[in-house]
């Protein structure tokens, strides 16, 4: 089910990545609540640019992320949901993006 109203995540996450270009995102979960997601659990991609803020940078270590926005957006804008398969396969596929 899609969720066409943005519900703004505002969160705190503080991780270390080990290789560069690795973005964590935040999606919003089919029953409607709003979670951050890491490598752990169901989803982390994310896209390079300025156009999806939702997505930050974390490729240095022990960088502190503050989440605003929380939708897995495809490069065509499309909303994913908590589907991992589906959101990084086209992100990668626009040659912009990695995935964990």
């Amino acid at each position: 089910m899609k969720v066409s109203v943005i519900l703004p995540l505002l969160a705190t996450l503080a991780t270390t990545v080990t290789a560069e270009n690795h973005y964590w995102c935040a999606c919003q979960q089919s029953s409607g609540s709003s979670d951050l997601i890491d490598k752990n659990t169901k989803i982390c991609c994310g896209r390079q640019g300025g156009s999806f803020p939702s997505y930050q940078d974390v490729s240095q270590e022990g960088t502190e992320v503050s989440f605003s926005g929380n939708y897995c957006y495809s490069s065509g804008g499309g909303l994913h949901g908590n589907d991992f398969a589906s959101c990084c396969s086209s992100l990668q596929g626009s040659g912009d993006s990695t995935c964990w």
